[in-house]
């Protein structure tokens, strides 16, 4: 399968200051969610861990840390289950893999993705600009680069990958619905801001959907059913430090990011009567570019700055090329399918 990223340059993103053909960025760290358990394909995931379930003869946790490295990161946070961290190393080691991958165990089964990472909070440090979030079994073509400059040149505090719901992918399952059949995710997206108002992951939501008032006064507001939310995230570090991992904010007590946090801090955005936690944390959302401030008339991609808001949570939509997650069986089975087609 070629899932070689569509890259505009030769870019570095890794730890540091790095170079890109707009100047100097400021640096990222990469985390990759690789503990969950396949709760959605059981028959497949009894006596191998779904991060190491093979897609076209390779494990499915290669698709994300390739992507990451063929956008210049050197290092890579890896968060496996208990027991499995020698065969992450060798399946790097055997595919090629150049990334240094600093792996974290979590030994309770079925903890939630915010969960994992409380678990591993002192891995994050302070020097970094951003967090990139992404799941283990997302397997895509998608430009790094361009997300992550997407997210610095409209000065987002949240980013969300999206691509449109493939319905060869994202079947349901004959008979009886399972955990295994995903509705599709719905966001809610301010046409004068350009931001999201709302997100509602498939399955979390009922029959009707209540909007609240503060949200439609900004205008026309665009409705989305047709796509999905790829679990990759990019998120302001000292958002996620201070706030959505903070012992202290209303984070605490959620357990899934994609669930929980990533709709509480798109709603976040309008509310008047917020935490001082999360202000604080929001406070100063950095220059995009270290070395090449940009001027206040000058956008990028297209993003004017009159539409710049510090606290705006944005979605990125990646229509172009691959871009599944291989967390059902239908996928699964499609992915590899894919493969085969492209052998």
């Amino acid at each position: 399968m070629d899932i070689k990223p569509h890259t505009a340059s030769s870019c570095m993103m890794g730890r540091g200051l790095d170079f890109h053909k707009y100047g100097k960025l400021k640096a990222v760290q990469a985390v990759v969610l690789a503990a969950g358990s396949g709760s959605r394909m059981t028959t497949l995931v009894s006596s191998t861990p779904k991060c190491m379930l093979p897609i076209a003869s390779i494990p499915m946790l290669y698709y994300p840390l390739y992507m990451l490295q063929s956008s210049g990161f050197k290092e890579c946070i890896v968060v496996v289950s208990c027991g499995q961290e020698a065969a992450v190393m060798e399946m790097a080691e055997s595919h090629g893999l150049t990334i240094q991958l600093r792996l974290y165990s979590d030994s309770e089964q079925d903890r939630g993705t915010l969960d994992s990472l409380r678990h591993i909070a002192n891995a994050f440090t302070d020097d970094v600009d951003d967090v990139i979030i992404v799941s283990s079994d997302l397997v895509s073509d998608v430009s790094v680069e361009d997300l992550l400059t997407h997210h610095r040149c409209s000065k987002s505090a949240l980013t969300m990958l999206t691509a449109p719901l493939n319905s060869k992918a994202y079947v349901n399952t004959p008979g009886q619905k399972l955990k295994s059949d995903i509705d599709p995710d719905i966001l809610l997206e301010s046409v004068a801001e350009r931001r999201l108002c709302g997100s509602y992951s498939g399955g979390d939501y009922g029959e009707y959907i209540s909007i609240p008032y503060r949200i439609l006064r900004h205008g026309q507001i665009i409705f989305s059913k047709g796509i999905v939310d790829a679990h990759a995230y990019v998120m302001g570090a000292k958002l996620f430090r201070e706030y959505v991992l903070s012992d202290s904010s209303p984070c605490v007590r959620m357990a899934s990011l994609k669930a929980e946090a990533i709709p509480h801090l798109v709603a976040m955005q309008f509310k008047t009567n917020r935490p001082p936690e999360y202000d604080n944390a929001i406070a100063r959302v950095p220059e995009p570019f270290s070395s090449l401030p940009m001027r206040s008339s000058i956008g990028c991609y297209g993003l004017e700055s009159q539409h710049w808001v510090a606290s705006a949570c944005r979605a990125y939509h990646y229509a172009e090329g691959l871009c599944v997650r291989a967390n059902t069986i239908p996928a699964y089975w499609y992915l590899n399918t894919k493969a085969r087609d492209h052998c």
